[in-house]
């Protein structure tokens, strides 16, 4: 990556890792607060490159632009959730309630995940910006994308499990 002002080229070497693992430790972090679970109890599986994402029960899609360009993808079991949902929403839902809340939910957590994972991009916080994000909800579905790199990284729980992607074709693994 390169940088240009006031007539001088910085480089930036950015891994598909700089870039995961900062949104890792943020969604650990949100998913703990809002499900009332240890940090330490969510175990993750570290980051890796897979050539076909698999998607949970609703999962929801976001670009980034800028300095690095991509999709980042936060998919969740419906009962985790579920369980999200139900802290959201401070008064008491039924099931279809919850399940009329469940996309937006998700898109919002994705929103707060990435929103706050941002600053901690190195070197290049100031230069990306996120687009409004896109939910699926879905079982057994997988995306294959030609000509990018797939990054991505699965956390279980108690509750259920979910996963931080990343999908990007300007990237070195």
């Amino acid at each position: 990556m390169l940088e240009r002002g006031m007539g001088l080229v910085r480089t930036f070497e950015i891994s598909a890792g700089d870039i995961i693992s900062p949104v890792l430790g943020t969604a650990k972090g949100f998913i703990a607060e809002q499900t009332g679970l240890s940090k330490e109890s969510l175990m993750a599986l570290g980051p890796h490159q897979v050539d076909r994402l698999v998607l949970k029960d609703v999962s929801s899609f976001i670009n980034i632009k800028g300095m690095v360009n991509g999709k980042f993808v936060v998919s969740m079991d419906s009962q985790l959730l579920r369980t999200i949902v139900r802290n959201f929403v401070i008064e008491e839902m039924n099931e279809d309630e919850i399940s009329q809340c469940i996309e937006d939910t998700l898109a919002e957590c994705t929103n707060i995940i990435l929103g706050n994972s941002i600053r901690l991009f190195p070197e290049i916080e100031e230069q990306v910006k996120i687009d409004t994000p896109l939910t699926l909800k879905s079982q057994y579905a997988a995306f294959r994308y030609t000509d990018t790199g797939i990054w991505t990284c699965s956390v279980k729980c108690d509750l259920g499990s979910f996963s931080v992607s990343f999908i990007s074709s300007d990237l070195a693994a």
